[in-house]
């Protein structure tokens, strides 16, 4: 399953939503759509951006 866009954005607001921005780290969201923090680089510059 190749991991997109969407995919990284919607499980970003499931942890958002779940916890607090702050709380969640790129890490966090990587791990969740089974990715590296650097390969999220690959889609969103910064957690800012999501």
């Amino acid at each position: 399953m190749k991991t997109n866009r969407e995919e990284i954005l919607q499980s970003a607001l499931q942890l958002f939503m779940s916890m607090n921005y702050e709380s969640v780290s790129l890490q966090m969201i990587a791990h969740s759509v089974g990715l590296t923090k650097t390969g999220i680089f690959n889609y969103y510059p910064s957690k800012l951006d999501l």
